[in-house]
């Protein structure tokens, strides 16, 4: 165990994992979101210790874990997803749920009980490349396995990372079960039209009363309106954007859709006579939350 106020540095495999769509879950039904935590904890803590892997810590509905091995890392993603397409055929009754991972291996700072470092940075950025039901992987993990992983590894391309000097190859990981090839990625350089756009998803209506869904519906297609006045930023109609109206998915695949860079949600919430509106800015690329 490292003790408190000790700090050096490693060569680690970092796993970075959450639940996709969790929040949207939370802000519609909150006890059903609880549940499937718990659920997805207990799972995911079932499988950690097959692989030697050392759980640092949880943020919100994503852990940070530490390997010594590349190998196993990767052994150990493929067994979370594979158990948790298990667990959701078993129990659909119960509610489903599903993770993405990322993995990264490099050099980090074992600091205290936590651990710091570009290492851990880019295994956080790379995470929401995976889509969901997925697992992404760097180039340096790549390498490490390539000859000795029993799953399937493609090729993604090339991302340019938050406070990264040069572009990053990633791979996606193939598994039983798993979906026919990874999702395309939406490079930040790639398309001209996406640098300056944005799509406003329908906001929730959090009342109770279903009639209020006219204030949500309004206030997304004011915000669609202002934002399509504003030169030089390409907004997606109102019908595109409402196409996603009650649709849970990731917000990669919705940019890639709307072809955008960011997409703002929200929800409405009316108590009383007063409005209660939350909003937050995602970066597609990489899941991000920009502003909120």
């Amino acid at each position: 165990m490292v003790q408190d106020g000790t700090e050096h540095r490693k060569l680690a495999a970092i796993m970075f994992t959450d639940m996709v769509g969790y929040s949207a879950v939370m802000e519609r039904n909150e006890a059903l979101a609880l549940a499937l935590l718990e659920d997805y904890r207990r799972l995911l803590r079932s499988i950690f210790p097959k692989h030697q892997g050392s759980e640092i810590k949880t943020i919100g509905d994503g852990f940070l874990l530490e390997f010594s091995s590349a190998l196993a890392a990767v052994q150990c993603g493929t067994e979370i997803q594979e158990g948790i397409a298990k667990r959701n055929s078993a129990n659909p009754q119960q509610g489903t749920f599903q993770v993405r991972i990322g993995i990264h291996a490099g050099d980090v700072v074992r600091r205290d009980n936590d651990v710091i470092g570009d290492g851990v940075n880019i295994a956080a950025r790379i995470e929401p490349l995976a889509g969901a039901g997925g697992i992404c992987i760097s180039q340096q993990v790549f390498d490490q396995i390539e000859n000795r992983a029993a799953q399937s590894l493609k090729r993604m391309g090339q991302v340019k990372l938050k406070n990264m000097m040069r572009p990053l190859e990633v791979y996606w990981v193939g598994y039983e079960g798993a979906a026919s090839g990874p999702p395309d990625l939406v490079r930040a350089d790639e398309s001209s039209s996406a640098q300056k756009s944005i799509a406003v998803l329908p906001f929730l209506n959090m009342s109770s009363d279903p009639e209020n869904e006219y204030l949500s519906d309004g206030l997304t297609e004011d915000l669609i309106m202002a934002f399509s006045q504003l030169k030089g930023l390409r907004v997606p109609a109102r019908t595109s954007s409402f196409a996603f109206k009650g649709r849970n998915e990731d917000v990669r695949r919705i940019g890639q859709q709307l072809n955008v860079k960011t997409i703002l949600e929200g929800s409405v919430r009316k108590v009383a006579n007063r409005l209660h509106i939350t909003a937050q800015l995602i970066n597609v690329l990489n899941g991000d939350h920009l502003w909120s």
